[in-house]
């Protein structure tokens, strides 16, 4: 079976990622790739990147069977001119066409929420390595996310969802971050699915983030030992890329 995926990259990896792990596109090719490859019969994957941050869009979103927004570092509460952009057309999107499913991670979960009617803002405290998350619609967690209690995700944000769009449904849950996972269905088939958290990224990428100081200037080393040490626990996210491939069989 064929899936053609369009990629909205909404910014760039930091060099000591891209060094070794390739740009944003790479990162998700690769994801995908490896949880396509747990299935007994692989899909055939095509996938597309566009530079969002850049204003790159694709013509005709018809052609994809789902978009998958990234991660960043902007604030998805931000006024930008590219994150303006990015808000109104998935807000577009959603509305005009329902078939095609939009996939959200971490900025790109945070950018679904703002586009149907949400809020977002800085939390209180920052979410950092291999994450416990509480599932809170077993039903809707099992079957579209792979689990009915609990998954562990690589988190690496600072920014969270504070209002919940009266369209999506809350999938799961954190004490620092309580709208983890949304769904939404047009009819039987997934319109929207989004975690907050990074189920593409590998430890090595963890561990490049946790050493830089792009979620905290001069974190201390105390801080820094800690983020290092979660970015080497186990984590599900193969499960998750497998998931989301689930979507469109």
């Amino acid at each position: 079976m064929e899936v053609k995926l369009a990629i909205f990259v909404c910014d760039s990896c930091i060099p000591s990622i891209e060094q070794v792990e390739g740009n944003y596109e790479n990162i998700f090719r690769t994801f995908l790739t490896k949880a396509n490859n747990e299935f007994e019969t692989p899909h055939k994957l095509i996938i597309d990147a566009f530079d969002v941050y850049k204003y790159e869009y694709p013509e005709d979103v018809t052609v994809y069977d789902g978009i998958i927004i990234s991660g960043s570092n902007s604030d998805a509460f931000s006024e930008l001119d590219w994150i303006i952009d990015l808000v109104d057309f998935i807000r577009g999107l959603t509305y005009s066409f329902p078939k095609v499913s939009v996939i959200g991670i971490c900025f790109g979960h945070q950018i679904i929420a703002r586009s149907l009617g949400g809020a977002v803002d800085r939390g209180n405290m920052k979410e950092f390595g291999s994450t416990v998350v509480d599932v809170v619609n077993k039903d809707l967690a099992k079957n579209y996310f792979g689990f009915d209690n609990q998954f562990r995700i690589f988190e690496a944000h600072r920014d969270v969802v504070t209002k919940k769009p009266t369209s999506l449904t809350n999938v799961a849950s954190t004490a620092q971050c309580p709208y983890q996972a949304f769904i939404k269905f047009n009819g039987e088939k997934v319109h929207i699915w989004s975690v907050q958290g990074h189920p593409e990224f590998t430890e090595s990428i963890m561990t490049k983030i946790a050493e830089s100081d792009i979620l905290a200037e001069e974190p201390s080393d105390e801080v820094k030992n800690a983020w290092l040490d979660k970015s080497k626990e186990e984590h599900d996210g193969i499960a998750l890329g497998k998931a989301i491939l689930k979507l469109f069989i």
